[in-house]
């Protein structure tokens, strides 16, 4: 590890923020190189995987649950497929 990394965590310049992820909040600091940018960023990534991995996971488990709710024949209530209405008002078939 860096320098820069091995400051930031001792300075406490990794703030973790409402949402769970962990930003670069610096206290003081003076101009960084791109370098030790990169080096940040890095580091930024490695502790925000596990995060990271639970808001994919979240998405993952939203889509398969709207395509499981759209897997019984893959049409709405009451359309044929083509988006019109098969059912009459009295309840019986409208075809």
């Amino acid at each position: 590890m860096s320098n820069i990394v091995d400051y930031a965590k001792l300075s406490g310049d990794f703030v973790c923020g409402a949402d769970g992820f962990y930003v670069y909040w610096p206290k003081g600091q003076g101009a960084l190189t791109e370098w030790d940018l990169y080096l940040l960023h890095r580091e930024l990534v490695k502790m925000n995987a596990k995060t990271e991995e639970m808001f994919n996971e979240y998405f993952r488990n939203q889509q398969r649950s709207e395509a499981s709710s759209r897997m019984d024949g893959g049409q709405a209530c009451g359309e044929d497929g083509s988006g019109n209405s098969t059912a009459s008002l009295d309840g019986t078939s409208g075809t």
